[in-house]
């Protein structure tokens, strides 16, 4: 048995040798030289590590503005609905005073219809010595 577990261990490091070696296409193996000079896999690992890590920063970059955004949102539409909503106070107001201005001057022109005639007549009066000058 111990000629047995010598070979194993024989057969191992036979294995951790040729996984060193280094074969040309022409069948021949390295020198210990040509191997030293020959381009290492660590750089393209330290590349794709390096990738990774961009990769998950810009994940992070991108959910942090993605809930930015949502939030911005949220308070634009809200500022919206408001100003909405005040446009809509506005425009009743107007149309609310615009009325009640017609209902006055519609009671001053029926209990005064010479005083109105007379404005009238002086404010197209104005008006035409101004259309004219242009």
């Amino acid at each position: 048995m111990q000629h047995a577990d010598w070979a194993r261990t024989a057969d191992l490091g036979i294995l951790e040798r040729m996984q060193e070696l280094r074969c040309f296409s022409d069948g021949r193996f390295a020198t210990k030289l040509e191997v030293a000079n020959m381009p290492s896999n660590k750089p393209v690992e330290k590349a794709h590590g390096t990738v990774d890590q961009v990769a998950d920063k810009l994940h992070d970059v991108v959910d942090k503005a993605a809930e930015s955004l949502g939030t911005a949102e949220e308070r634009l539409r809200g500022e919206a609905r408001e100003a909405a909503g005040k446009v809509r106070e506005g425009k009743e107001f107007a149309c609310t005073r615009g009325e009640e201005l017609v209902g006055k001057v519609t009671d001053y022109v029926r209990e005064n219809p010479l005083t109105a005639l007379g404005i009238a007549f002086v404010a197209g009066s104005i008006f035409s010595a101004l259309n004219r000058r242009r």
